[in-house]
């Protein structure tokens, strides 16, 4: 459980993709609770609003944006966040689908590329937008999240990405570009892997 004592949002933007349920929209009501902004990303507008409703009981800021992080609408997401509120703080890349299960032989190229386009290319879009955005601002103390998908990625989505092709590779490479304009960059590994690569 978060500890409000320890955590103090307030003034802080919070950029969260797959917020309408789950993790994404548990993360977003938390956020809000500890007086953070929050930006609530998804493709489902109805579950999206209803995000937005719940912030809104908390007395927080908020604002919905539909978007598909797999397609460049996510950086149209970014600009109208910063031309919002000024800012990106801490960015959730938590938006993940399952896609359709099956055996290699059955499976389709379509689902291949709609996993790996949510769960992987989505990261590498948000984070290229931001590190761009945060360059030309000036923006300093940002923080990204990730949960990685090899270790189960908490929500079990993504679980393809645990091929050599991770979704935290575009994280490890943003961390060595972001250092470069000083602010600091978390990637969130949940359960147990002794990957010395990962570390």
């Amino acid at each position: 459980m978060i500890d409000r004592f320890h955590f103090n949002f307030r003034n802080k933007v919070c950029f969260i993709t797959g917020a309408s349920s789950g993790i994404g929209q548990a993360t977003a009501i938390a956020f809000a609770r500890l007086g953070g902004n929050v930006v609530c990303i998804d493709t489902d507008a109805e579950k999206g609003k209803e995000t937005l409703a719940k912030i809104h009981q908390v007395q927080s800021e908020g604002l919905f944006i539909q978007c598909n992080v797999k397609t460049e609408e996510v950086e149209k997401a970014i600009d109208e966040t910063v031309k919002t509120f000024g800012k990106i703080d801490i960015a959730f890349n938590n938006a993940g689908v399952e896609g359709r299960q099956a055996n290699i032989t059955d499976s389709t190229e379509e689902n291949w590329d709609h996993v790996l386009g949510i769960n992987l290319k989505g990261v590498w879009l948000c984070m290229r937008k931001r590190t761009s955005t945060d360059a030309k601002t000036g923006a300093r103390h940002s923080c990204e999240l990730r949960f990685n998908c090899r270790t189960n990625r908490i929500s079990r989505y993504g679980l393809l990405c645990r091929l050599k092709t991770r979704s935290h590779w575009p994280h490890q490479n943003s961390c060595f570009r972001i250092c470069e304009i000083k602010y600091s960059c978390e990637c969130h590994l949940p359960g147990g892997d002794t990957d010395p690569n990962d570390r």
